[in-house]
């Protein structure tokens, strides 16, 4: 899964030449806590975000309450309170490079650049849906989460394990915890007997299953 296949396209950009007021006001109204800073081509040239504001506004005033609002007074040009080092990504990035780069660097959004141009932003809320949808299928059925060896093949595993018992293999992910290895398999169809058995009697340590009932059915009116 690709950046440009989770990002939110509707960035909401401010010129470096707008006064902080008019950031402050664009931030209330649409309950964000940052704004990309473009020019008129739609380079991004750096973000402003709340903390930025807030350096910038007189001590003990906060600019976004209604009352702060008019006592700050900030006509500051965005251009000298916003961030000028940005990370960026391009929009071909695997999203867990992007997920990685949020993580390691404490950072809540990435800029989504296509040359030199913003083509939208990955936020955490982004990345929380692609993990619901690599990992959650809304059809009847498993996610078995199993230890495996260091250099075992969780996907042929997995695509047997389906294949014994009549079920449809959704979705396998591995990762690392505690210097274990663990796999997470899920399975679309009817769990039948014995076969949670069968796992434990491979060698592999059943870690967590948890069952979906599938989608509730519509009731017409």
């Amino acid at each position: 899964m690709l950046v440009n296949q989770w990002m939110t396209r509707d960035v909401l950009a401010i010129a470096p030449g707008d006064t902080l007021a008019v950031a402050v006001e664009r931030m209330v109204r649409y309950h964000v806590r940052r704004l990309l800073v473009q020019d008129h081509h739609g380079r991004l040239l750096g973000v402003l975000a709340r903390s930025d504001v807030l350096r910038a506004a007189p001590a003990g005033v906060d600019p976004f309450t209604p009352l702060g609002i008019p006592a700050a007074n900030l006509q500051t040009p965005v251009s000298d309170a916003m961030a000028k080092a940005v990370i960026s990504v391009p929009s071909d990035l695997a999203i867990e490079d992007a997920a990685r780069l949020m993580n390691d660097c404490k950072i809540g959004v990435l800029p989504v650049l296509s040359g030199d141009l913003t083509v939208g932003v990955v936020t955490r809320s982004d990345l929380f849906r692609a993990f619901i949808a690599l990992l959650g299928e809304d059809q009847s059925g498993l996610r078995l989460s199993f230890d495996v060896t260091q250099t075992e093949d969780a996907v042929a595993f997995a695509v047997q394990l389906a294949q014994r018992h009549g079920m449809r293999l959704a979705s396998v992910s591995t990762f690392m915890q505690d210097g274990r290895k663990a796999a997470v398999v899920r399975l679309v169809g009817y769990e039948p007997p014995g076969m949670l058995d069968e796992v434990w009697k491979t060698g592999h340590r059943v870690l967590s299953v948890i069952r979906h009932a599938g989608p509730k059915p519509q009731v017409a009116p």
